[in-house]
């Protein structure tokens, strides 16, 4: 009958034999089978946990449902407790000296950190440097109690060759550097120190309580390697960040497999090399969460969800592929590790190598860290009403906001070009989007001139820009419902009204212009596309659509067979590329929308408002994931209606709740909010219900 603990005997007469700890009893069957077992279930349950986590909270948040603060640590502690219940026994059958104890103890303390790291779950998902500098604060704590309780009397002091670990980072590091893109400068060196702290902790407690041994190689290289894969699993749960557990988990998981290589790499005595291990750990924690942004992953950011996804995806695999081989290498080679040579060169180009990849494949350069600064002087256009025709109310609010923007702008402007800032002016609200991270804001927030800073965040560039989509229905042979139950038919026949001489703006995620129900009315029909298209997302200079939702949105307005007004015409703007946007994208488009400019031109010195459009379509949001508060498009939309311009927003597709009207634009004023019905004239589940209380207004 096998037991659960291993097989204490005499020592033989001869060499005294090492602490007890490093020993290498032999272990039944059971044990083995426990711990196998162990493993499936901690990888299986905490991979599955943390996705369905991450769909429900999607799918709650994107119904119009605030995600409750608590649930996410309440969620996090039924996790540590389902992982709990099996681990902890093992600290009481597992006590005898020897390797089975430190199992037992090395993913207990994987637990304690799941512990430790519930409170952390408080902070947002999309935070930047909230979430990395908790992370820093707690690991320089553990990695304190750790050194300085255990490690001072169980950690040998740390001797090379550390070239191989650099090795080895440098090539399973080449999907994130050439998938990926980097983010901001301080963000990333937050989240390069945190991983190298989470390596530093996770390999000190591995050769702590799992000291590796000269004489038990394959125990080394195979139990060993998988049980620290699973201890890193658990690491991996709480380092990262919402969605992203699912995918440090695995990756920390697989990395633990090469730590006993490591360790045994060039050394008589393995245990020496724990900081080699824990510089290649750390920057296994540190490259993907650089590389790969989070608040994009999250599922209630819309359409287009899954490019980034798949680029993630593809990088995992291939970084599962190349560390089975690593792996399956350093296995077979494991009884010559300990002669092995240091390999500094072959380190050297490693890393030389990876940054090729990362500059030529990849997406070089630091990509974030954007503020939008609205500035307190806002340009009263009020005057505008006065004017005897909406051509002379275009020119006037055009011009007396340029101006204003050009005179109020001027100082920090001026400081903004002395420090070498890039920025971006706008006019429609006197606002500048400017390059820069915090300390920047800090120094902005505290001039006399600002009103206040948000944020403004961008989505890093993907190795390869999303792809044009294309609509391939066939045309209705008569009005759809939706027509028939508004009376667009009846206006057509009755009164004659099919939108002629109405210029409609459309600012969305693109437009396919040679669409068959949009080619005919498009103003740049003729191959014009100067003042008639604009794209701040990708620079093209032909509209095209990159999620079919701006074809779609254009159509209902003014489709040849789906419109309400078949014969106004038409020009646009990409605001959504991507399903991300900012203040400053949405004031791109706006600004064009007003007075229109060449594709080359400058808002601010080429617009038009004589080719201005008369009634805007805006079927999007901005919320605050995207940097807007309440009144960021305020001034935007109040000098639109002074110029004579009809803005039109979607109410929102965050129903059925109330008060789910809660973002720019539909939550002002002077625009006219539209919800959604069904065919029966009943308002669908999913479209947004006032009143609008985030302005505290309690408009209906």
């Amino acid at each position: 009958m096998t037991e659960l603990t291993g097989n204490s005997q005499p020592a033989p007469e001869g060499p005294p034999t090492p602490p007890a700890e490093s020993a290498s009893p032999a272990i039944g069957c059971g044990s083995y089978v426990v711990i196998y077992t162990m493993i499936a279930y901690l990888g299986l349950f905490s991979l599955l946990f943390a996705g369905i986590t991450w769909l429900v909270r999607g799918v709650i948040v994107e119904f119009g449902n605030a995600w409750p603060w608590w649930l996410t640590p309440v969620l996090t502690l039924g996790h540590w407790l389902a992982l709990a219940v099996p681990i902890l026994p093992l600290l009481y059958f597992w006590r005898a000296p020897g390797k089975l104890r430190g199992v037992a103890w090395l993913w207990a303390a994987g637990l304690a950190y799941l512990l430790l790291q519930m409170p952390l779950r408080l902070i947002p998902p999309g935070s930047r440097y909230g979430w990395p500098l908790a992370q820093i604060v707690l690991h320089v704590i553990l990695s304190a109690v750790v050194l300085g309780w255990l490690g001072r009397r169980r950690l040998p002091r740390p001797a090379g060759p550390y070239a191989p670990a650099l090795l080895l980072a440098a090539l399973l590091g080449l999907p994130w550097l050439s998938l990926g893109a980097i983010g901001g400068l301080l963000e990333t060196a937050l989240q390069l120190l945190a991983g190298l702290l989470l390596g530093c902790l996770a390999a000190a407690l591995i050769v702590i309580l799992l000291p590796p041994d000269p004489d038990s190689r394959r125990w080394d290289f195979g139990t060993g390697a998988h049980v620290a894969g699973a201890f890193l699993l658990m690491l991996g749960f709480g380092f990262g960040a919402s969605v992203f557990q699912m995918f440090m988990l695995l990756v920390l998981a697989l990395a633990g497999w090469l730590v006993p290589a490591l360790l045994h790499w060039g050394r008589a005595k393995p245990a020496a090399g724990w900081l080699a291990a824990a510089l290649f750990l750390g920057l296994m924690a540190a490259l993907p969460y650089q590389t790969f942004d989070v608040p994009e992953l999250e599922i209630s950011l819309g359409f287009g969800l899954f490019s980034l996804w798949e680029w993630l995806l593809i990088a995992t695999a291939i970084f599962l592929v190349l560390v089975l081989l690593a792996t399956i290498l350093t296995f077979m080679l494991r009884d010559r590790l300990s002669g092995a040579p240091r390999l500094r060169w072959a380190a050297g180009g490693a890393w030389l190598l990876a940054l090729g990849f990362w500059v030529f494949i990849g997406q070089p350069g630091l990509h974030g860290e954007r503020l939008f600064v609205i500035l307190a002087d806002q340009a009263d256009v009020a005057a505008a009403y006065e004017l005897p025709d909406v051509a002379s109310r275009r020119a006037f609010v055009y011009e007396t906001l340029v101006a204003h923007a050009d005179g109020t702008q001027a100082d920090l402007r001026d400081a903004l070009d002395l420090l070498q800032v890039d920025y971006t002016p706008y006019y429609l609200v006197n606002a500048l989007e400017v390059e820069g991270g915090p300390l920047l804001r800090l120094w902005l927030a505290n001039r006399p001139e600002v009103d206040r800073v948000l944020e403004s965040p961008r989505l890093r560039p993907l190795p390869a820009e999303p792809s044009v989509s294309a609509g391939g229905a066939s045309a209705p042979e008569g009005p759809p419902w939706n027509l028939t139950l508004i009376g667009a038919d009846r206006v057509w026949e009755e009164f004659g009204v099919r939108g002629e001489g109405i210029v409609i703006g459309q600012s969305d995620s693109g437009v396919q212009w040679d669409h068959p129900e949009l080619q005919r009315t498009y103003r740049g029909s003729a191959g014009n596309h100067d003042y008639n298209w604009f794209d701040p997302w990708f620079g093209t200079t032909v509209p095209e659509d990159w999620a079919g939702h701006g074809t779609h949105t254009l159509g209902t307005v003014l489709g040849e067979s789906v419109g309400v007004a078949p014969e106004a015409t038409w020009f646009a703007c990409v605001n959504l590329g991507r399903n991300l946007g900012n203040a400053a994208l949405y004031t791109d488009c706006m600004q064009f929308m007003l007075a229109p400019f060449p594709l080359a031109g400058d808002p601010l010195r080429d617009g038009d408002p004589a080719l201005g459009a008369h009634v805007l379509n805006n079927s999007w949001g901005c919320p605050p994931v995207e940097g807007c508060d309440a009144n960021a498009l305020l001034p935007a939309v109040q000098a639109l209606r002074a110029a004579g311009i009809f803005v039109v927003a979607s109410a929102g597709n965050s129903g059925p709740g109330c008060e789910t009207v809660d973002s720019p634009l539909p939550v002002y004023e002077d625009v006219f909010a539209v919800g959604a019905i069904d065919r029966y004239g009943v308002i669908t589940s999913f479209s947004s219900r006032g009143p609008v209380s985030v302005d505290g207004s309690g408009r209906l």
